[in-house]
Parts: C-alpha cells; structure tokens; sequence
C-alpha cells in the first residue's frame, strides 16, 4: 500500500477517570474498579451486575420529603413601641 492511500492513525483519547455513583460501585470489586450496569428496574429497587466479576445487587431509592424549618428574629427596642 502506498503512502498517499494510507489514513492518518487515529490519535488514542485520554479519558479522564469518570466518576461513578456510589450505588454503582460494586462492593465486592469495587476498589478496583467493579462498576455495575442496571439490567433491571422496578420502582423503587433497582438490580445492578458488576461488569468485571459479575456479582449482582439490588439498590433501594426511597423519596423522602424533608421539611426546614427556622425561626426568625426581630429584636424590638423601647423606641419601636
């Protein structure tokens, strides 16, 4: 094959490490980079298969509602009456 008929080599894309959900992280391989992939969903539970050992678990979302409350002052002098 001659010069001119060749394709410039792709250049290999660095990727930045990516940051996974913790619920994602295997916990058997997980240090060492086990992350699961969800293979089945029914609301709330969701199933994960970790892609390098092949351990599955299942994650939990519950929706909670939380409520803030705080109190304000008003600091009132003898001229304020």
């Amino acid at each position: 094959m001659s010069r001119k008929n060749r394709l410039p080599a792709k250049p290999q894309a660095t990727e930045a490490p990516k940051q996974v959900e913790p619920h994602r992280v295997c916990p058997i391989c997980g240090p060492n980079g086990g992350v699961g992939n969800a293979y089945h969903s029914r609301d709330p539970i969701s199933y994960y298969k970790c892609q390098q050992c092949g351990h599955t678990w299942s994650v939990e979302v519950r929706k909670v509602e939380t409520v803030i409350r705080h109190r304000e002052t008003v600091v009132r002098t003898r001229d304020d009456t």
